[in-house]
């Protein structure tokens, strides 16, 4: 900011309060009639209280030995906050509007201030101020106790989450519902806390401001406690911090506890969704330091380090401008390893932020998934790269010199996208199978007696034992000599009809015994030619009864392996038009590539998996109904994809799980990227079940 032609006053009613934070003198100046807080400095208030209106903001800074051009950015601030105008201008004039940020921001996240809660607060805090007592965080730790070990013992047949399996969207809604309420009473909570914890200290609270604000068109209800910047306690202010998650576990321990006396579904249900929400946005949002909400203020409080995000942002334009040598290092701040670190951290979180809107967005439309991958990608990389090239050049102390080395990055980073091959193609979860292979099953209760290799050493033997069948066989052979012996005197005698009679029960007899020899056979299983005891192995001298989804063990025939993968039916119609290439690799084993080829793609799409393994709970990424108890009915119908395997694959086994990239070769990334939004805006999306937000 350049010298100013007009000059400044401060606003009326404007108090002040002195602080010392972090062993520094702080000033908290507001304006009473609005409720504006700001921090400032011992410097910046000695300017504030020479601003008159009658000198420059020039004069004022030399009059008290500063810099003019050291006083901007107070400046700045002072005006944004609405505790200076300038002269000459009108009241409603004079209320300058903070930075306004990237316009994709504002819509995205809006908030505004609409009701004053000052008046409300003594009648608060007679009902509610216990809770803040001595007695009353002890009350909250023996309940908070008592109904953890409630939920665990209540929650241990598993039929407490029955509804979330059943969830629609009045379901959705009655949960949102639950957590507005939550949020109310948790804003309410920081302003009785703020309430009693400046009366402690004797600090005068004129206004406390509250309102709505909105994130992706939802709203959520806040709390301006930014009025706690003038109490001297940094453990005060971390209970103003703490006070909303602290009124929130409160709701959640009374809606445990009466869950675990109610009968009533609907009220059980009711009740534990609020103990749900009420602790998963507590620890996932809240609590989170990463994010600006409550552990954010609560740490910088308890570390009296204020604006911990832009003294992070500070440690990385630091380590930037180490990195480009925008000065000898002598002249530049010491490197902050902690703060950058929570500069990473936080960067990482808003990514998962934002990766969770693209995936709501996608839930109703590929249009709005695309604009938010749009907002992503400006708010987290182009718009920070911009500022932080733009602060490098104007601190340097050869601009053109790191001019230079920006271009030469970022015609690098285009090149890069636009040049170099990346892996490419549609992943795909499959399983090796082998050609004329046959599973093992117990054809009885029988036990496994070894597992033993062959006289070759080349192969396995599985044994097993059924005494009750080798029991059943004696008494069957008895049964056969029995009847033998009786058609024999039979014969020798008169009377052809018992001859008769005998000679069928011996007939029946052998026909039991040869079922009989038949399955004892089966107890003695060999490599021929292949053979893998899956698990057997480890359950050698156990028991096991017929399990017709267990296999003992798989018999391989000589045909070759081929693998099996399952794609969606969209991914089908592109790996019909595209090449037969695949790249694959045993799953969990990122050293055990191979490459593979494509040999058949099926017409008609099924919903019956080949193996429980390719679903989710088996470790695959295909989706399964949850109510099949084999795990091997997907919920939506998938292609079946056959491929063959080159000849540098490694040895395969039958049942194996692989990991495929199908079709596509290798892309640079910009092509990769405008494909997948081309075929994502082309692919239309399912409506919602109702079984999921």
């Amino acid at each position: 900011m350049t010298e100013q032609p007009i000059n400044f006053v401060r606003v009326d009613n404007l108090a002040a309060v002195r602080t010392v934070f972090g062993a520094k003198p702080r000033y908290i100046v507001s304006d009473v009639a609005s409720g504006r807080h700001l921090a400032v400095s011992a410097v910046a208030y000695r300017l504030l209280a020479q601003l008159d209106g009658v000198r420059s903001p020039a004069e004022a800074a030399r009059g008290l030995g500063l810099d003019p051009s050291a006083i901007n950015a107070t400046l700045r601030r002072l005006l944004a906050a609405g505790l200076v105008r300038p002269v000459g201008l009108p009241v409603s004039a004079m209320q300058a509007p903070r930075p306004a940020g990237p316009v994709e921001g504002r819509y995205l996240f809006m908030r505004r201030e609409l009701v004053e809660l000052a008046p409300v607060l003594p009648m608060l805090d007679r009902l509610f101020g216990w809770l803040f007592r001595p007695a009353g965080v002890a009350l909250w730790a023996v309940l908070g106790i008592t109904a953890l070990l409630v939920l665990a013992s209540g929650l241990a047949d598993g039929a407490a989450f029955d509804w979330a399996g059943q969830f629609s969207a009045t379901e959705a809604l009655a949960l949102f519902l639950i957590f507005f309420g939550l949020k109310l009473c948790h804003e309410l909570g920081h302003a009785l806390a703020l309430w009693r914890m400046a009366a402690a200290e004797g600090l005068p609270l004129h206004s406390v401001r509250a309102g709505v604000a909105l994130m992706l068109l939802a709203p959520f209800p806040f709390t301006n406690a930014s009025a706690a910047w003038g109490l001297s306690s940094k453990w005060r202010r971390a209970a103003v911090g703490a006070a909303g998650m602290y009124i929130e576990s409160w709701a959640a321990i009374l809606a445990i506890l009466i869950w675990s006396v109610s009968d009533d579904p609907l009220l059980r249900t009711a009740c534990l969704q609020v103990a749900i929400v009420a602790g998963l946005t507590t620890l996932i949002f809240n609590l989170n330091p990463l994010g600006r909400m409550d552990g954010y203020y609560i740490l910088g409080d308890l570390l009296e380090r204020p604006n911990l995000a832009q003294r992070a942002q500070g440690a990385a334009l630091a380590t930037a401008a180490r990195l480009f040598g925008i000065r000898p290092a002598a002249d530049l701040p010491p490197l902050e390893p902690a703060m950058l670190a929570y500069w990473l951290g936080m960067l990482g979180y808003r990514l998962l932020v934002f990766v969770g809107m693209v995936w709501l967005a996608l839930r109703f439309s590929a249009l709005a998934a695309l604009l938010m991958i749009g907002v992503a990608i400006s708010l987290l990389l182009v718009r920070p790269a911009l500022a932080t090239a733009r602060w490098l050049i104007a601190e340097a102390a050869d601009p053109a010199q790191v001019k230079r080395r920006l271009l030469a990055i970022g015609v690098g980073s285009l090149a890069f996208m636009a040049l170099v091959p990346l892996p490419a193609g549609i992943r795909a979860d499959g399983i090796v199978e082998a050609s004329g292979a046959r599973f093992v099953f117990p054809p009885r209760d029988v036990r496994i007696a070894a597992v033993t290799a062959t006289g070759d050493g080349k192969g396995t033997v599985l044994q097993l034992e059924a005494p009750d069948l080798l029991g059943e066989r004696a008494r069957v052979a008895a049964l056969q000599s029995e009847a033998l012996e009786r058609w024999r005197r039979a014969a020798d005698s008169p009377e052809a009809g018992s001859a008769q009679v005998a000679a069928k029960a011996a007939e029946a007899a052998a026909h039991t015994l040869a079922g009989l020899d038949a399955e004892i056979a089966r107890l003695t299983v060999a490599a021929a030619p292949g053979w893998d005891p899956l698990d057997a192995a480890d359950y050698a001298g156990a028991w096991v009864a017929p399990d017709r989804t267990r296999p003992l063990a798989v018999a391989i025939g000589s045909g070759a392996m081929r693998l099996h993968a399952l794609v969606s039916e969209a991914d089908a119609e592109v790996l019909r038009s595209g090449g037969g290439d695949a790249v694959a690799r045993i799953a969990g084993r990122a050293d055990r590539r191979f490459a593979a080829r494509i040999t058949r793609i099926d017409r008609e799409a099924r919903d019956t998996l080949p193996a429980a393994a390719l679903g989710r709970p088996g470790g695959g990424s295909i989706a399964v109904d949850p109510t099949d108890s084999s795990g091997r009915r997907a919920e939506t119908p998938m292609v079946s994809v056959w491929l063959t395997a080159g000849p540098e694959a490694p040895m395969l086994r039958h049942g194996q799980r692989v990991e495929l990239r199908l079709g596509a070769p290798s892309r640079p990334a910009l092509w990769q990227a405008a494909t997948a939004a081309a075929r994502l805006l082309e692919t239309p999306v399912a409506p919602d079940s109702g079984n999921a937000l």
